[in-house]
């Protein structure tokens, strides 16, 4: 009798039509999304190869050219010139033709230029090539974007946050080369190899995204790649098929932009000041934290880098991930930002009064202002996506990282001797406290799932038979 009682409803499950996050819910965490993190992640790493290989390559390639001082800041700079290009290129493409193809066509661009660069016989091929590779690096930020869009909800924030542990593994790989490999050509080489490696594992199980797909219309692709996922996970689902997007066709990229206009300029605003303060405490870093040299020669002294405490600034970035991870689902996306944007404010002001302050006192206020700020990154990186509607997400992501990329160029000139350590520190300090505020203003999105009833799950896996998730 049981049996006849639970047999109806089983048969409704299976012909039953769901909304996209429950899908996502019943598809489970498993590895399948472990998979997914380890695609984009390796992406993470091979940006960060290729953004430290000129640092390590520019010495060689200014004998091999017999470059002038001039052409070698050209140089340094001329990647940074791709990346203002790219990611609008990027993001449009995205909305328009899927996260897959375009996240494959970045990587292939990041690859091809990176060969190009090792080939280079001149000058000129040498900057067309870095500016390539700069362009092709300007649409990484896509890796966030999937990611956030292949996982649930629930564990999008911890699973996304985890990606930021990667880019340290594409800095200790270039040193790592830098210190085996003679020449700069083969490095540049082996700088490819990461993205390389990225590419093949994204083309064989990397999935288009089920948002983009059911938002245009495509509800039978969408469900097989929910079903990709879920055999990844080892999870059978229980469901016929999607519901449709609730935004009507007609409901297009113009209208939404018009509602998500005060959201943009937010984050765009955001992305400015997080880019501008955090590359200062980096180069803040080399110039605070020196050491007294007593030299040979009577009365002579020399001032060297501490290494030790800028190593030690280098990892706390390791401990700035992992309170992202721990906190910014429990205190919530604006909350956890606005907490660690204060903070880095704090510090940055009391970098001010580095010449009045003793040494220990100076190097834990240039720890804690680069621990902070990068936390407070990796929390902007994984809000920004989630606020902007799939239609226009990659191209909203795109904006907020172009105008990153302008506050990357501020930041040289605001540490540089034009401004006093006091003027320094008071915009830093300033600009910091209108992130925490922007950071406010701008909506929550920890945990939505408009669609996923979870006591109608729970029942429906306990006729079903299927745990609820494999991780």
């Amino acid at each position: 009798p049981q049996l006849r009682t639970f047999q109806p409803v089983f048969l409704d499950a299976m012909q039953r039509h769901v909304g996209i996050n429950q899908a996502f819910q019943e598809a489970g965490v498993g590895y399948g999304s472990l998979l997914i993190i380890l695609i984009a992640g390796m992406i993470f790493c091979a940006d960060s190869a290729e953004i430290s290989l000129i640092t390590y390559m520019i010495k060689d390639v200014q004998e091999s050219f017999g470059l002038s001082d001039a052409e070698v800041i050209l140089l340094e700079q001329v990647a940074f010139a791709g990346q203002l290009l790219g990611p609008v290129w990027w993001g449009r493409w995205a909305d328009c033709w899927g996260r897959r193809p375009t996240i494959l066509l970045c990587a292939c661009t990041v690859m091809g230029f990176g060969i190009i660069t090792a080939c280079a016989q001149t000058f000129s091929q040498l900057m067309v090539a870095r500016a390539g590779v700069g362009f092709g690096i300007s649409g990484i930020f896509l890796s966030v974007d999937i990611a956030c869009e292949l996982l649930p909800k629930e564990s999008a924030g911890r699973l996304s946050s985890a990606l930021n542990f990667f880019w340290p593994f594409g800095s200790v790989f270039t040193i790592l080369c830098a210190y085996h490999i003679w020449g700069w050509r083969g490095l540049a080489c082996c700088a490819a190899f990461p993205m390389f490696s990225a590419l093949g594992l994204a083309y064989a199980f990397l999935p288009e995204s089920p948002h983009w797909l059911l938002e245009q219309g495509r509800k039978e692709e969408a469900m097989q790649s929910i079903q990709h996922l879920a055999q990844l996970n080892g999870v059978k689902l229980n469901f016929e098929g999607l519901r449709s997007s609730k935004i009507a066709p007609a409901e297009q990229a113009g209208s939404i932009w018009r509602r998500q206009q005060r959201n943009l300029l937010i984050l765009m605003s955001l992305w400015l000041f997080m880019a501008m303060n955090y590359l200062c405490t980096v180069l803040l870093g080399p110039m605070v934290l020196t050491k007294t040299v007593v030299q040979d020669e009577p009365n002579a002294v020399r001032q060297d880098m501490d290494f030790f405490a800028l190593s030690i600034s280098s990892a706390s970035e390791i401990l700035s991930v992992a309170l992202c991870i721990l906190l910014v689902d429990r205190w919530g996306r604006r909350h956890f930002q606005a907490v660690l944007y204060s903070i880095a404010g704090l510090a940055a002001l009391l970098l001010g009064f580095r010449n009045e302050l003793p040494y220990p006192a100076v190097a834990a206020v240039v720890i804690v202002a680069r621990c902070t700020s990068f936390s407070a990154g990796c929390g902007s990186w994984l809000h920004t996506p989630e606020v902007f509607p799939v239609q226009v997400r990659a191209t909203g992501h795109a904006a907020c990282n172009m105008m990153a990329n302008v506050g990357r160029l501020l930041a040289p000139l605001l540490v540089s001797p034009y401004f006093s350590p006091a003027a320094c520190s008071g915009i830093m300090a300033s600009s910091l406290g209108c992130a925490a505020m922007l950071a406010l203003a701008a909506p929550e999105t920890a945990a939505r799932t408009d669609d996923f009833n979870p006591s109608a799950y729970k029942a429906l896996r306990q006729v079903s038979g299927q745990g609820a998730c494999h991780c």
